[in-house]
């Protein structure tokens, strides 16, 4: 809610597309480039402490939002403060919450848990825009950054209940400077899975651009009260595509989900800007929510089932960070591209102009509408490259999956402590 009510604070304060996509850039970005340290710390220390940690930080950021809206000081500059400490938090917190994933759930049930993971996500999603902005109306922003931070006493007060199964070694064998390449160097030597990774970060791109424009293009046609209804249409759709995860778990081979997925986000992109009409870029965004969790949920576990524990943080972090650093790209080009390449070709010489009304109609956020079109023609292509590519297509079949232990509560450093004593005795029998 308070990622909403703030990027629409800065939306109607600026009224630029380009401040409102500054904002969003920088709740990713310092993500992005943390993400290889906050993956060492992941697989390092323990998760869940980590996690709790993450959250008190991002609670810092809202705190200080909170004191300059009830001092009525709050400036631009305060906003962006704020979601940079919320992406710093969301660096450790991500890589630490998807590889807790392996140490509470067996493998077989990969596909399922991730999409009961996404489907926390997909509520919030839902509920954030229709209760963001309902609540900006009725009460205003600082009210809205006041539950924020309710919320976090009960997400620290969940995971301080939670206990984590000790799978984890404690004696590392590898400096924290070396750990933290182990991720680019585990997908760098598997082409395959490399591939795969960079197709969707490619897709984030284009998913990025689609994401950034949908507010402009909705107030185009609507008021504040029409925004929230169609954004939380992506919140309902991710939610419904997880769900359908959670009792699923997905196809059996998760790089043929994937490579679906990417094509079904290609076709909501192109229907979210076909008309002059709320009901589209509702349509489209319900479709990119649905298949945007199809997607996440079989990537997620194609990774967790080839990746050993004692790396998952770091190749999960390597992962974000590569799909990360494309979405900052994709809002801060998006602006331009609506603005400046296809604004003109919808107000342009008339074959080109009636060539982009036969795709997106006439009326006002045209120019954006187009590039929503646009974004998901490439998304297409992205599908067919993936499919036509050998090392992506048989990347199961190639890659074996990693062994998780068949003991899923087990302390790993007692194990490992027998077996050096063993080894030892064989040694010295050998001397004898």
């Amino acid at each position: 809610m308070t990622n909403f009510a703030v990027s629409l604070w800065v939306y109607q304060r600026t009224g630029s597309i380009s401040w409102f996509a500054l904002a969003a850039m920088l709740a990713l970005l310092p993500a992005a480039v943390l993400a290889p340290v906050a993956g060492a710390v992941a697989d390092r220390f323990d998760r869940r402490l980590v996690m709790i940690g993450a959250d008190c930080l991002a609670a810092t950021g809202t705190v200080t939002l909170a004191g300059l809206l009830w001092l009525d000081r709050l400036q631009i500059w305060h906003v962006f403060a704020a979601v940079t400490v919320s992406a710093v938090a969301n660096a450790f917190q991500q890589p630490a919450y998807l590889a807790a994933v392996t140490q509470l759930v067996p493998k077989r049930y990969y596909g399922r848990a991730n999409g009961i993971v996404s489907l926390g996500s997909a509520t919030g999603t839902v509920l954030a825009p229709l209760l963001g902005g309902a609540l900006v109306v009725a009460v205003g922003l600082r009210w809205v950054v006041l539950i924020d931070l309710v919320s976090f006493l009960v997400a620290v007060g969940i995971t301080l209940y939670v206990r984590f199964p000790a799978t984890m070694f404690k004696r590392r064998e590898e400096s924290f400077g070396r750990e933290l390449l182990g991720g680019w160097r585990f997908i760098s030597r598997r082409h395959g899975l490399l591939s795969l990774i960079l197709l969707a970060a490619a897709l984030n791109y284009f998913f990025a651009v689609v994401e950034v424009l949908a507010t402009p293009l909705t107030l185009a046609l609507g008021d504040p009260s029409v925004l929230g209804m169609v954004l939380a249409a992506s919140g309902i759709g991710m939610l419904l595509g997880s769900v359908l995860m959670g009792v699923w778990g997905g196809t059996s081979r998760r790089t043929t989900g994937v490579l679906v997925g990417i094509l079904l986000l290609g076709v909501a992109m192109i229907v979210a800007g076909l008309r002059p009409n709320p009901v589209f870029p509702a349509i489209g965004l319900f479709g990119l929510g649905l298949t945007s969790a199809l997607v996440n949920t079989h990537l997620l576990a194609l990774v967790q089932a080839k990746v050993g524990l004692e790396l998952q943080g770091r190749v999960l972090a390597t992962n974000l960070m590569l799909t990360w650093l494309m979405v900052p790209v994709g809002f801060l080009t998006a602006a331009p591209l609506a603005e400046r390449v296809f604004t003109p070709l919808v107000s342009g010489t008339r074959p080109v102009a009636d060539l982009a009304a036969v795709l997106v109609g006439h009326g006002p956020g045209r120019g954006i509408a187009l590039t929503a079109v646009a974004a998901g023609l490439c998304s297409l292509l992205l599908a067919a490259v993936g499919w036509s590519y050998r090392p992506i297509r048989r990347l199961e079949d190639e890659l074996p999956d990693a062994d998780p232990g068949t003991v899923i509560v087990a302390d790993k450093d007692r194990i490992q402590d027998e077996a050096d004593r063993r080894l030892a005795e064989l040694v010295d029998a050998g001397h004898g």
